[in-house]
């Protein structure tokens, strides 16, 4: 449509920028830049950034785009509406601006260059995609190094990139070409040597280790008693002693204890003997008291003194402590079962805990001793009895015994499930199964894990969908195929969408409206999903009937046989029949929780129930949905609770209010925190000054 007559400059210079008339546009929006800065800027952004004009240069398109973002935040709101309605918004200016910025990072992308990628970063030093322009600076800065592959280089790297992800691979790497030139005979004496040579080598740990390994490489009693008369230094030491320990009490006993004494007397760790093998079950609640840590029962009765400088929740019967500087595993009796000697750890499961030390991570059991040597730089969690490592920047998988199964030689690896993973292979990502044969080649830029049969799949930058397989459901045609929830996922494609079924099916076809932001819950919920024509919204089920009318301007899910729904401007709801039991009388209106649905009237919340009436005054500026009987609220930034009646349970003065389950209540204030028993209504502990 032309722009009407009494239109202005700018108003013109988008009607012609509309039909393409790029000179008649340009020059329009320079003789707006004085009047209209924002809207001139923008439109001039948009002649730039685009490829099918001679005006097209990335480096203007991003300076105009830069102006147009400090001119809005500068004008007045009659201006802001005049450019409104010239769809120029904050929000279409950062649009357009962070694709100016991905048009500059694929000009370095394309020449790859050292030099490329360090005038873009500081070009667009306020682009999104900054950290991803640093990271591929960096990648090709260490595929340098890497080529190199001495000391020098990799040294001369983490000096020069000292904040880049690779440098702690970079550091590692020159340490072990050092360790790994002392140690290569592999003998028991290369490594005294080393650990006499070389006391401040970051591998210096590692080597005491190896020569604890091979000096008690059988694990009988006698080894480990000589190993620590031989060498009383060595960090392995009380390692040596509790293992001795645990040998000699194999079974338990009150007899073996007591013999124990006798046959070692130096014993350092005494309370390890008089300490119960098994604590009765008990709940543990994490306390702090003059900035310890320590661990209360469930009556708020101290179990474990505070006294460890931060403690995690017991998993397995151990619990993450640190001493400040490292972190080690205690019991419930607050006993130091695992030595506080790594740098990160993470809860056990399975039996196991992923421990790292010196930027290296491996795995322990229970009593501490090593599953998984510290050797590779990240372990992720078992799925399907495998678990994803990285050593040396590649990709592989151990089992649970430790065992690396699949060496570590792709870019980048996902999680089995139901026995097939992904995997990337020069930048293209393929499936394998367990044992590491080829499922899917690499062949795609981005694929998802396998879940129920099928998984997404990307290729220049259309998506698919594939069987687990490789058989191809529907070819990467599509702009986007969403996240699938009940086996149904939301398809796009040339501004329009259906839904798609997890066998590849089209159950909804690709002709409705796509509108991103109207659309961003469109998902199939009980059976039915949002679709959007000629700006109205109904509902759809799985044959893609339409079960509610396309008459709403916006619909929300059926939940206890009522949907919120919308029409000019306000919100009601509707029965299953389509019958409207609420009247449209709401500012917003959400679906019904426990039977009842979060309302807003004047700028506050309440809830209703499903006659409609006000159970909850409309009085809160925030609240959450019915939960097991309960709302949290929050009120001048601090959160309070009622129950389902609108009693209010907890005033609303804590920064901090969330369930630990369903009787108990954590509660933090000023930085300091409690523990609620909402049956009770009562503290069970508090700590002091709360």
């Amino acid at each position: 449509m032309a722009a009407p007559a009494h239109a202005g400059r700018l108003e013109k210079g988008y009607e012609a920028l509309r039909i393409y008339n790029y000179f008649k546009a340009k020059t329009l929006f320079e003789k707006s830049s004085k009047h209209h800065p924002a809207g001139a800027a923008h439109g001039l952004a948009i002649i730039y950034a685009r490829t099918d004009n001679p005006f097209h240069h990335v480096g203007r398109a991003h300076a105009q785009s830069q102006l147009a973002l400090w001119h809005f935040a500068n004008t007045t709101p009659r201006e802001r509406q005049r450019l409104q309605k010239l769809n120029t918004t904050d929000s279409s200016i950062r649009v357009l601006k962070n694709w100016i910025d991905t048009l500059g990072f694929r000009q370095a992308e394309k020449i790859n260059s050292l030099d490329a990628w360090n005038n873009f970063l500081a070009d667009y030093c306020d682009a999104h995609i900054i950290p991803r322009a640093t990271a591929q600076r960096n990648a090709l800065a260490f595929q340098q190094a890497e080529k190199e592959n001495t000391w020098q280089a990799y040294k001369r790297f983490a000096d020069t990139y000292s904040d880049a992800a690779e440098t702690p691979i970079a550091l590692a790497r020159y340490d072990l070409l050092l360790y790994q030139a002392e140690t290569a005979s592999g003998k028991l004496l290369a490594f005294e040597n080393f650990i006499a040579n070389y006391p401040q080598s970051p591998y210096f740990a590692d080597a005491e280790n190896a020569l604890y390994k091979l000096a008690v490489a059988g694990h009988t009693i006698d080894e480990y008693n000589t190993f620590i008369h031989k060498y009383p230094t060595n960090r392995n030491v009380p390692e040596a002693w509790k293992k001795i320990y645990t040998l000699y009490t194999a079974d338990y006993s009150t007899a073996s204890i007591a013999q124990f004494w006798i046959a070692f007397p130096d014993f350092p760790f005494r309370e390890l003997v008089t300490e119960d093998l098994r604590l009765a079950m008990t709940t543990c609640y994490p306390i702090r008291k003059n900035n310890a840590w320590g661990f209360a029962d469930s009556t708020g009765h101290e179990l474990i003194a505070p006294q460890f400088a931060w403690v995690d929740e017991f998993s397995e019967g151990l619990a993450i402590a640190s001493d400040s500087n490292h972190l080690g595993f205690i019991s419930k009796t607050g006993k130091h079962i695992i030595p506080f000697e790594y740098d990160e750890a993470e809860k056990f499961q399975q039996g196991f805990a992923i421990v790292s030390r010196d930027s290296l991570y491996g795995m322990i059991d229970h009593t501490g001793k090593k599953i998984v040597p510290l050797q590779y730089e990240a372990i992720y969690e078992f799925s399907d009895a495998r678990a994803v490592v990285v050593r040396q920047g590649k990709y592989g998988y151990i089992d649970l015994t430790g065992q690396e199964l699949i060496p570590c030689q792709y870019e980048k690896a996902g999680d089995f499930k139901n026995g097939i993973a992904y995997i990337v292979v020069d930048g293209k990502y393929g499936f394998i199964d367990r044992a590491g044969n080829p499922v899917v080649k690499p062949e795609y830029d981005w694929v998802e894990t396998f879940t129920n049969g099928s998984a997404r799949t990307r290729k220049e930058g259309k998506y698919g969908l594939l069987r687990f397989d490789g058989r191809v459901l529907q070819n990467c045609e599509y702009d986007l195929i969403a996240e699938f929830h009940e086996d149904y996922a939301l398809l796009v494609k040339d501004g329009k969408f259906g839904y798609i079924h997890r066998d590849g099916r089209i159950v909804v076809p690709v002709t409705y409206e796509y509108d991103k932001a109207l659309l961003a819950d469109a998902r199939f919920q009980n059976g039915r999903a949002k679709v959007l024509l000629k700006g109205k919204c109904g509902l759809v089920d799985t044959t893609g009937k339409i079960v509610v009318p396309r008459e709403f301007d916006d619909i929300r899910p059926f939940r206890g046989g009522l949907a919120a729904v919308k029409k000019n401007g306000k919100w009601g709801y509707i029965d299953e029949q389509l019958k409207l039991r609420i009247p449209y009388k709401y500012e917003e209106a959400f679906s019904f929780s426990e039977g009842l649905a979060r309302v807003r009237i004047e700028e506050k919340y309440g809830f209703i129930d499903r006659s409609g009436k006000l159970i909850i005054r409309a009085i809160y500026e925030e609240a959450e949905d019915c939960n097991h009987g309960y709302i949290r609220f929050k009120e001048n930034e601090h959160w309070g609770l009622l129950d389902a009646k609108g009693n209010q349970l907890l005033a609303p003065e804590f920064d901090v209010l969330e369930f630990i389950d369903n009787t108990r209540i954590r509660l933090e204030r000023k930085e300091k925190f409690a523990y609620y028993h909402i049956i009770q209504c009562a503290f069970t502990w508090k700590e002091e000054d709360f």
